[in-house]
């Protein structure tokens, strides 16, 4: 039998690096199936899983946000966070109307012709100015995609409002429980009461489907669902000590999930599996070994910002020429272009700016 202490996952020497990496190249499998209009090829468990990536993210984030919440005062808390989401964030902005839709525009109207291009409607200072409160404002550049079944630039980044947003919530929390001299475990009495108010709601008044609907029903049902998980993960980083990794407990967690998964809709079984998920993930992240140097350089964010553009691209250059590709040759090509290019947004933007804000 495998027990583990929780004191374990209070230094680095973990694989959460290398989990997360695994996540965002789920997310980067479900780009090919929706960019290449392959959808309908792909199963519903394999769908299925493949959703569960974002929901992972979120709870991951939840424990270590809320770990630097508590162990950082509010600026240094937000200089950190700035500087971890936007580097990369504004670098994908940039590479789209200066390198990737140029690129595009060759390939759809063979040829180039700058003064049209920079004359689009939407433009691509529109793209750029639109795009900088962390919010894709303005998804396309003119009809350069028109060839594709989603001509948005970058779906990928849908989710980094909410997770500022997330990192917002909780730094209030922890700000007024330190004000108000509260103890940590006022916080998970809160938590837990939260996140059973908002599965009640949406039980009681069940979601409606996003598609056509209010940017306020949109913003409430992604808003609570991503904001639940991440508390998931917030509320299991306070308990840490009292918890110790159970290889029984692990399948416990993962049986549970899977039941729930398997009777209730995804919105309500995400939030009530968040604190099971975490769990399992930071089990894994112990006893999975991880390569010295994914353990010391975080891509997975880059992956996560990059891939969609790159991926879109490839698919243009695709389906303008009428050309077909199997997804597994297409992963592989992408990966190999997105990778290359997280390994240089890290090395030469996201890296160095960390390093600067944690001297």
């Amino acid at each position: 039998m495998i027990i583990i202490k929780s004191i374990e996952l209070n230094n680095r020497d973990n694989s959460l690096n290398l989990l997360r990496l695994v996540f965002a190249t789920l997310v980067m499998i479900g780009h090919i199936f929706l960019v290449m209009n392959y959808e309908n090829n792909l199963p519903d468990f394999a769908k299925y899983i493949i959703d569960l990536a974002v929901p992972c993210f979120f709870v991951v984030s939840g424990y270590l946000i809320t770990a630097s919440a508590i162990n950082n005062n509010l600026k240094t808390y937000f200089k950190k966070r700035i500087a971890r989401i936007y580097p990369a964030y504004f670098l994908s902005l940039l590479i789209v109307p200066f390198i990737l839709a140029p690129i595009c525009y060759f390939i759809v109207y063979n040829g180039f012709d700058l003064l049209n291009y920079v004359s689009l409607s939407p433009s691509p200072i529109d793209y750029i100015i639109y795009g900088l409160p962390l919010y894709l404002g303005c998804p396309v550049i003119g009809d350069i995609l028109i060839n594709l079944p989603y001509n948005y630039w970058n779906t990928s980044i849908w989710t980094l409002s909410f997770e500022f947003a997330c990192y917002i919530l909780i730094a209030l929390v922890i700000f007024l429980l330190n004000k108000l001299k509260k103890e940590k475990y006022t916080f998970i009495v809160v938590g837990l009461y939260v996140l059973f108010l908002v599965i009640s709601f949406f039980y009681l008044r069940p979601r409606v489907p996003v598609q056509n609907s209010g940017f306020l029903t949109v913003m409430l049902t992604y808003g609570s669902n991503l904001f639940s998980i991440f508390l998931g993960g917030s509320i299991v980083y306070l308990v840490k000590d009292k918890i110790k990794f159970n290889i029984k407990y692990v399948i416990l967690a993962l049986s549970f999930s899977i039941i729930i998964m398997s009777i209730l809709p995804y919105g309500w079984a995400t939030e009530i599996c968040a604190i099971p998920l975490i769990y399992i993930i930071l089990y894994l992240a112990i006893v999975i070994k991880s390569p010295k140097f994914i353990k010391e350089n975080d891509i997975s964010y880059g992956v996560y910002v990059f891939s969609w553009p790159i991926q879109t691209t490839l698919a243009c250059f695709l389906l303008t020429n009428k050309i077909n590709c199997n997804p597994l040759v297409f992963f592989i090509i992408s990966s190999f272009l997105v990778v290359g290019m997280s390994l240089l947004s890290w090395f030469l933007v996201e890296k160095p700016i960390l390093n600067k804000v944690r001297l």
